[in-house]
């Protein structure tokens, strides 16, 4: 795949980087946690008691290549 930055000025976009080859391998497993933990109440009941499942990162890669897909 290849990547570029744009710009939007008006109704025209403008490129304002080279085109790089670029990957990205995108890995996360849900995992049980207590909102004590990140000390959030995430489904709104008043207080941070509970065990909620929340998405961590397993080992996500990016590269400036096409190499391995």
């Amino acid at each position: 795949m290849r990547g570029f930055a744009r710009l939007n000025i008006g109704n025209k976009w403008y490129p304002i980087s080279p085109s790089y080859l670029w990957k990205t391998h995108l890995k996360f497993r849900k995992q049980n946690e207590n909102e004590a933990t990140w000390n959030l109440d995430f489904n709104g009941d008043g207080d941070m008691l509970d065990t909620v499942p929340v998405w961590r990162n397993d080992g996500s890669s990016i590269a400036l290549d096409n190499n391995g897909f």
